[in-house]
Parts: structure tokens; sequence; C-alpha cells
């Protein structure tokens, strides 16, 4: 079985990939919201200057 046929993915949930750079996150971030959205699941990847970001809602002019 993998990862793409478990239950996991059929419902609405936040999933954190880490690791060291160059080992493929964003390729797999990139995978699993393709397969989601193939199913009809929304899906949005986001990295961590994105996540930071928000997380500073007055650096916003």
């Amino acid at each position: 079985m993998s990862f793409s046929e478990t239950a996991w993915n059929a419902q609405v949930k936040n999933a954190v990939l880490v690791g060291p750079t160059g080992v493929g996150k964003t390729h797999l971030a990139s995978a699993i919201c393709y397969k989601a959205i193939q199913k009809g699941i929304p899906a949005v990847g986001r990295n961590r200057t994105f996540l930071i970001w928000l997380d500073m809602p007055f650096l916003i002019s």
C-alpha cells in the first residue's frame, strides 16, 4: 500500500515535511497535492517562508 492509498489523505489534515536540503520534500509535497486534487480534495503547498510571513501580520503594509 502506498501513502496515496491510505485514509489519511481522504481527510482534511495538515502535514509538515521536515528534512535536510535536497531530499525531495517539495517534490513529495507537490505529488501529494497533485493526487489529492485529482481526487477532488482541495490541497495547497506552502513553504517555511510563507508560514513565517503569516505569523508576522505587522510586516504587511
